[in-house]
């Protein structure tokens, strides 16, 4: 009813009391039905002890460096067991595109390109093209709202690993879209801080696209004053 009154009604801010009494009614609704359904199919496939176990792992791993060590080679020998068995579900014409199996494309989506490459010829192609769709969605991504320069912390080095692609497609496109972000963030940084900021509260990105900035000081007129003083503090 409020939805049909007004359009973006969920995307006012703040939301009300009854807003918020309303959106929390709908997901309490919900949780009984959830919980039967997963916990019946846990019981069915006797998957309990396994269930425990990986709660257990998520809620301690970042605390635990041998359940971290443990679940990153749980997580390797899958991807691995994964991309083996693709060799004989798909051929040399297999289209990215094509692949509807969840569990193959977050295998392709996380193993790392330089073990692809050791694989085979399929992965390798099938490994590439993910990565000329990701850096298809950062481009829009930048073009839209710009959250992925700070909600990805690791973008800056992953845009530097492409670059190294001996696909020219990937390594100049993952050229542009790290300049791109640099000259988004120099723009930017005037409005996200001010002459008084602390340096060390610069995000590693900021960081990077300040060691671009060369001023000959710190009063070079051609430069904003504020990332010209930044860029001498970043290094």
């Amino acid at each position: 009813m409020w939805m049909k009154k007004i359009g973006d009604f969920w995307g006012q801010r703040p939301l009300s009391e009854e807003m918020m009494e309303y959106a929390a009614g709908d997901a309490m609704a919900i949780i009984p039905d959830v919980y039967r359904n997963q916990m019946d199919y846990i019981e069915e496939n006797n998957l309990l002890k396994l269930f425990y176990d990986l709660v257990y792992e998520e809620l301690n791993v970042d605390i635990n460096i041998v359940l971290k060590e443990q679940k990153g080679l749980r997580i390797k020998g899958k991807v691995l067991s994964i991309l083996e068995e693709m060799e004989s579900k798909y051929n040399e014409n297999t289209q990215v595109f094509e692949i509807l199996d969840q569990d193959d494309l977050q295998a392709l989506t996380l193993v790392p390109y330089y073990h692809a490459d050791k694989l085979s010829s399929l992965i390798k192609r099938l490994k590439t093209d993910v990565i000329l769709e990701e850096l298809t969605e950062i481009e829009n991504d930048l073009r839209m709202q710009q959250e992925i320069i700070f909600s990805r912390e690791s973008l800056d080095d992953e845009l530097r690993s492409y670059e190294q692609h001996d696909d020219e497609r990937v390594s100049q496109k993952a050229a542009e879209i790290r300049q791109d972000i640099y000259k988004i963030i120099l723009e930017d940084i005037g409005r996200r801080y001010s002459g008084l900021s602390d340096p060390h509260i610069l995000a590693e990105i900021e960081r990077q696209a300040l060691r671009t900035v060369v001023p000959k000081s710190e009063m070079d007129p051609d430069v904003d004053p504020l990332s010209s003083c930044f860029s001498f503090a970043s290094y």
